[in-house]
């Protein structure tokens, strides 16, 4: 019948869904998905580039174009967007690194590789990624030094990612257990320095990233 075809039409096209006490149409909703991601992304750019504490909040909803008074329809605090975009940052570093690594053979070649595309983020060659203002997560655990607080275990938890990647390379040079984790975890050490030295002097960067 056609109250039965408009029922469901009504049920295709408004269909509600509950987000904490608001009832929102699909519609809304996806507005709403894409204003989040919005603040997450325009976080990210701001955040990494001034630090978490120096950047107030009105700083990334201006930028965003997001209303002061609507912030807590799309996150339930601070705390919830900074997590969120320490995840969306580390998802982002994460498979761009991979996805340069899985262009090479692992081994020498992996390795030689990773250092390439480290020294082409630390000199802004990488369209995917923010300008480079050092290590994101270094930055933040400079800010979140509570070794249990939950930001601060997120950018442990990409630290560790990042040394799988490492850990990959090494693995096929057919060395030891034992050498493999050593290896690795000087690897590691080799480019986080690279990085830092970067901020005070690129020739002490452009040193350490000579790995040939």
């Amino acid at each position: 019948s056609t109250q039965s075809r408009s029922s469901a039409a009504s049920d295709v096209y408004k269909r509600q869904v509950y987000y904490g006490t608001t009832l929102v149409d699909d519609r809304s909703n996806m507005t709403r998905i894409e204003t989040r991601q919005s603040l997450i992304q325009v976080g990210t750019d701001v955040i990494g580039s001034h630090g978490f504490n120096p950047t107030g909040l009105n700083t990334v909803l201006k930028t965003a174009g997001v209303p002061k008074g609507s912030f807590y329809y799309y996150f339930a605090s601070k705390e919830e967007l900074i997590q969120a975009v320490v995840e969306y940052r580390d998802d982002k570093f994460y498979n761009w690194l991979a996805s340069r690594l899985e262009q090479v053979k692992p081994g020498y070649d992996g390795l030689n590789e990773l250092f390439d595309a480290v020294d082409d983020w630390m000199h802004n060659r990488v369209d995917v990624l923010t300008d480079f203002h050092g290590c994101f997560f270094i930055n933040t655990c400079a800010e979140y030094n509570d070794p249990n607080h939950p930001v601060y275990l997120q950018c442990q938890q990409h630290k560790t990612r990042v040394n799988s990647l490492i850990e990959r390379q090494i693995r096929a040079l057919g060395i030891s257990e034992l050498a493999i984790q050593y290896v690795t975890e000087s690897i590691s050490l080799l480019k986080e320095g690279a990085i830092v030295c970067l901020l005070y002097t690129s020739d002490a960067a452009d040193d350490l990233l000579c790995v040939d």
